[in-house]
C-alpha cells in the first residue's frame, strides 16, 4: 500500500484524532473532498475519532452489539490491519525513522516526507515487478449480476438501506448504518 496523505507538522506525541480535528477533517469538509476520497470514499478509524461521512468508525462495544455491528467491527479492524502493516513496513524499510538524531529540527519534517515518497516509489517497482512476473490463474467463468435482494426474519422482502452516496448530508450513522446493512447482505450471501 501507498500513502495518500502525509502530514509531518505535529509532534509524534500529539493523537491522531487531534491532528485529523485540526489538519485534515477541515479538507474533507470543503471543496477538495472529492478530490482526496472521490464522491463515497471515507477514511477509516478508531472509536478514538468521530463518526462522520468521510470518517467511519467502530460501534461502541458496551456487550449488546447485534451480529450485524459485530461482522462491522470486525470488517473494519481487518482492514485497518492492512493499513497498520503499511506503517510497519515503511518503519522496516526506513529503520532510521525510528531515531532521527538530526542537529537541524527544522529539517525533520522534510526527512520524513521524503521517505515517504521513497517508500511509495518503492512500492510502484514491487508493483511493476509483479506485472512482469504474473501468477498464472485460471480463468472464471463471468458471473452474472444478481439484484440484491433483502429480507427480515420472518423471510419477508423489506427496502435496500441507504447506499452511502445517499448519507452525504453530514449524518455518519446513516452512511456506517447503510455499510452494515451491505456487508451483512454481502456476508449472508455468501453463506446460501
Amino acid at each position: 500500500m501507498k500513502f495518500t496523505w502525509v502530514n509531518v507538522g505535529w509532534p509524534g506525541s500529539v493523537h491522531d484524532a487531534r491532528i485529523y480535528r485540526n489538519e485534515l477533517e477541515p479538507l474533507l469538509m470543503g471543496a477538495g473532498a472529492n478530490h482526496l476520497l472521490g464522491l463515497d470514499g471515507h477514511l477509516l478509524g478508531d472509536a478514538a475519532f468521530p463518526l462522520s461521512p468521510r470518517m467511519l468508525v467502530p460501534f461502541r462495544d458496551n456487550g449488546h452489539l447485534n451480529d450485524r455491528k459485530v461482522h462491522y467491527n470486525n470488517k473494519l479492524s481487518s482492514t485497518r490491519m492492512t493499513i497498520e502493516r503499511t506503517f510497519g513496513r515503511f518503519k522496516g524499510k526506513f529503520r532510521r525513522m525510528k531515531m532521527l538524531d538530526m542537529l537541524r529540527v527544522d529539517l525533520i519534517p522534510n526527512v520524513i516526507l521524503a521517505a515517504c515518497v521513497l517508500h511509495n516509489v518503492s512500492m510502484g517497482e514491487e508493483e511493476q515487478e509483479e506485472a512482469y512476473n504474473p501468477v498464472e490463474c485460471p480463468e472464471e467463468e463471468p458471473q452474472e449480476e444478481e439484484e440484491e435482494v433483502l429480507v427480515d426474519r420472518d423471510g419477508d422482502r423489506v427496502e435496500a438501506p441507504v447506499e452511502p452516496r445517499d448519507a452525504q448530508d453530514g449524518n455518519g450513522a446513516l452512511k456506517r448504518d447503510a455499510m452494515v446493512e451491505r456487508l451483512w447482505a454481502y456476508r449472508r450471501g455468501r453463506r446460501e
